[in-house]
């Protein structure tokens, strides 16, 4: 625990440092383009992030804390099961530091907002003071990045675990030792592959349209539509590995225990680019409309550059093939048990 400890604490003084030391003698405007309260909706949406982050890592940590809690030494159990057992209280560690970076942030925009306001915009008679500096600046992003870093950190921990889960023999290598026919085995696989190919595609029409016709403009109603995918792939993904890790203790053949470390292993990683790709089409959306507002345009939406459209494309193509091959995985669990 000390370790995972240490590690956060470089973490967040990364992340800090790197926000702060190019921007330590700025300051800056909450609202954008000087508007007093133009900057509330914007808090919301980042705000919102916050929250769905902080459930995440709690339910995460609940959930591995009641698989330590219900172990029965007395039953046989799985090397699934003892590998996770190995992995939790790091992982705990990393969600709980999560979890107190999201509440540090949503603490720390609204404490800061309102001394930027009262000081900004004062009373009649009162010299305005700029109160947004370099250091609260970065302070605040370094909770929201360092936060966001640590649920990966422990998504990813978890997932390296499951991978050396077993023996030489995990892998099924197409093999008809737990009973898989070779050809059900290719077309499975086959799948799988569909299952790639198709978000793939589907991602790189948004970006042939972007650049073809133009269609790379972002507005408040379609971005919170792709938001509400991604939380639907989150919540989806969550579910499906609390369901399968609450079961690790049973016995299953090889290619049911490859199955399972995939599955899992892809629902997790649906679950963090989902989360990257929502704070990219949050922060690409943002600085779009802020662009258009300098401009003197409207505000209602915004044209992405080619690097935010990247930043929300990618991450969002590997979300739904991450999504699409777990379920996979995990429904052939079910022909293997």
């Amino acid at each position: 625990m000390y370790w995972t400890f240490t590690i956060g604490t470089l973490i967040f003084a990364v992340v800090y440092l790197r926000f702060y030391w190019p921007r330590r003698k700025c300051v800056f405007n909450f609202d954008p383009g000087g508007r007093k309260g133009e900057f509330e909706s914007h808090a919301e949406r980042y705000q919102s992030l916050a929250k769905l982050m902080l459930t995440l890592s709690s339910a995460s940590a609940a959930f591995l804390i009641n698989f330590l809690v219900t172990l029965d030494p007395t039953k046989p159990r799985t090397r699934y099961s003892y590998r996770l057992e190995q992995a939790t209280p790091a992982a705990i560690t990393l969600l709980g530091l999560s979890a107190a970076s999201c509440i540090g942030f949503m603490l720390f925009q609204n404490l800061f907002y309102e001394d930027y306001v009262h000081s900004r915009f004062p009373e009649e008679g009162v010299q305005p003071r700029e109160t947004y500096t370099g250091a609260r600046y970065a302070l605040n992003l370094a909770f929201a990045g360092a936060g966001f870093v640590y649920f990966l950190v422990a998504s990813g921990l978890v997932a390296a675990w499951l991978f050396t889960s077993t023996s030489s023999t995990a892998g099924d290598s197409l093999s008809e030792r737990s009973g898989e026919y070779p050809a059900m085995a290719y077309l499975f696989y086959l799948f799988v592959l569909i299952a790639v190919t198709v978000p793939t595609i589907f991602v790189w029409t948004f970006w042939r349209d972007a650049k073809g016709r133009q269609w790379n403009y972002t507005t408040d109603t379609s971005r919170e539509m792709y938001v509400d995918v991604a939380k639907t792939l989150i919540t989806a993904s969550g579910i499906g590995v609390a369901l399968v890790a609450s079961t690790s203790a049973r016995a299953m053949d090889s290619i049911a225990k490859f199955s399972t470390r995939v599955g899992v292993v892809s629902l997790i990683i649906c679950i963090a680019a989902s989360l990257a790709t929502m704070l990219a089409l949050t922060r690409g959306h943002e600085r779009a409309r802020s662009r258009n507002i300098e401009a003197k345009k409207s505000g209602e939406e915004g044209q992405l550059s080619d690097l935010e459209l990247r930043l929300i494309l990618i991450p969002a193509g590997i979300a739904l093939a991450s999504f699409l091959v777990g379920l996979l995985f995990l429904g052939r669990i079910t022909f293997h048990t």
